[in-house]
């Protein structure tokens, strides 16, 4: 099953600019590679995508969930991995954005076969949040219109008959985010260590980006990445040092 999903920048985002963007058609990770010396900042290297430790644990998830439902949401460094897309249709992002300077070609293929579903590993984990947050539903820990939300996404998502608009960037990020306009999405970054960005200057203009884009009602969520944007207040109830933590608009 193809996925039709797949749109334009601009028709995500409409203000977006796309001046000199790189066209996706015929893109391949060896192309994109051999451009390392004019991109910024990442590791062409791609361990397991971070973004699958937000659904296995409860607390992220549902943090998340209240932060990134119903809005358009980036995914700095994205690489190869379906990962952030499920998380991205499971949280309720009404819009998916994956921004990756390398990996996108293969992201792109998974994304346009049944891989977009997630491998066996990802699927127990899916299966097992949703057992957990059905008790949960029971015990009312978390909201429950949010853990309704969550549950209902996630059925849909294993029935494999779920998906939402998406496009995939693929540019540096610093220079992918002056693109955005300003406060109009949410944004995550996971796994974005010293050893992807290992620029002070560069790591501190991807903030400042990062602040200005964000929207009033979204938030910027760092799962271990060294992206700390001072611009934004960072939510102190759901943060953990270094972690898990959420950024939000002043």
């Amino acid at each position: 099953m193809v996925n039709q999903s797949y749109v334009a920048l601009t028709d995500i985002i409409p203000g977006a600019s796309t001046t000199g963007l790189t066209s996706f058609d015929g893109l391949t990770e060896r192309n994109l590679m051999d451009k390392l010396e004019i991109l910024q900042g990442a590791d062409p290297t791609n361990p397991r995508s971070f973004v699958w430790e937000f659904l296995r644990y409860s607390d992220y998830l549902v943090h998340a969930t209240e932060a990134f439902e119903g809005q358009v949401l980036i995914d700095l460094g994205c690489g190869r991995s379906v990962d952030g897309y499920i998380f991205a249709k499971i949280a309720g992002a009404k819009a998916y954005i994956g921004n990756d300077h390398i990996h996108l070609p293969s992201l792109y293929e998974k994304l346009n076969s049944e891989d977009r579903q997630g491998d066996k590993e990802l699927t127990g984990f899916i299966e097992g949040m949703k057992k957990f947050l059905q008790k949960d539903r029971q015990t009312f820990v978390y909201n429950p219109k949010i853990l309704s939300g969550i549950i209902d996404r996630m059925d849909k998502h294993l029935a494999g008959n779920f998906d939402i608009p998406y496009t995939l960037v693929p540019e540096d990020m610093k220079d992918f985010l002056k693109r955005i306009p300003d406060n109009s999405v949410s944004v995550f970054a996971s796994g974005i260590d010293m050893d992807i960005i290992s620029q002070d200057m560069y790591a501190y203009e991807i903030e400042s980006e990062i602040t200005r884009v964000v929207s009033p009602s979204g938030a910027f969520i760092s799962y271990k990445s060294r992206l700390d944007p001072k611009g934004l207040v960072k939510d102190l109830k759901y943060s953990q040092e270094h972690t898990f933590e959420k950024y939000v608009k002043k």
